[in-house]
């Protein structure tokens, strides 16, 4: 996984936010989310690669089978 800018996905809230600590709350939770977007995104790419190695995977045993039955004619 690259590192990137720390940026927000989430918007602004609607207003000003004065209390330090519900500050620091919702800026938490917006942490999180764009943690878990991060990681939502890596494990589709990781899917996408599964999916391209399955292919290739099925085509090698489709390869195989028909040359062990050539063979073992």
């Amino acid at each position: 996984m690259t590192l990137r800018p720390a940026i927000h996905s989430t918007p602004e809230p609607p207003i000003e936010i004065t209390d330090v600590l519900l500050k620091e709350y919702v800026q938490e939770l917006r942490r999180r989310i764009e943690v878990q977007n991060d990681l939502m995104e890596s494990l589709a790419r990781d899917v996408q690669e599964l999916q391209k190695n399955e292919t290739k995977l099925v085509d090698m045993i489709e390869q195989l089978t028909l040359d062990l039955s050539l063979y073992s004619r």
